[in-house]
């Protein structure tokens, strides 16, 4: 399947998931505060790598709830088709947690499933210069193991 359908799909299969009031603790402290107010601020539509493209100041770690996460989740997975400078794709695996993926329904893990794969075939060299080949097929392992579903 062509990535551009895939993400159309995913779209879709997340398209009633509706955005939360609040992401995260945002009375916690001031960065909490920040990274909410980050995430109420933009859609998954407009929300981009200038917002969530440094590790070290990512507002989707800070998403305590699996519907926020669900939420952005299509815009992650269009960032994660970013190359170069870019690159998305790693903090894009990194998110993609046990609970999480656990909180999503057959339908949605299989076209994050696909995509991914879409994805090594893809951009691979992208992958492997990233170290990221061996974490890429282990969240597709995991995604296509529907019988660890179960919470």
């Amino acid at each position: 399947m062509h990535t551009i359908h895939i993400l159309n799909a995913i779209h879709k299969a997340f398209f009633e998931v509706e955005k939360p009031v609040h992401f995260c603790n945002y009375k916690h402290c001031c960065e909490c505060a920040q990274h909410d107010q980050t995430l109420i601020k933009y859609t998954r539509e407009t929300i981009s790598f200038e917002q969530l493209g440094y590790p070290g100041w990512d507002p989707v770690c800070f998403i305590n709830t699996n519907q926020g996460f669900q939420y952005y989740l299509p815009a992650l997975a269009r960032l994660s088709l970013q190359t170069g400078d870019e690159y998305y794709l790693s903090q894009f695996l990194f998110h993609l947690n046990d609970e999480r993926i656990n909180s999503l329904i057959t339908t949605q893990r299989d076209l994050l499933a696909d995509f991914l794969e879409t994805l090594l075939d893809w951009m691979p060299d992208e992958i492997e210069d990233h170290f990221d080949t061996d974490n890429i097929l282990e969240k597709i392992m995991q995604l296509r193991d529907h019988f660890n579903s179960i919470t």
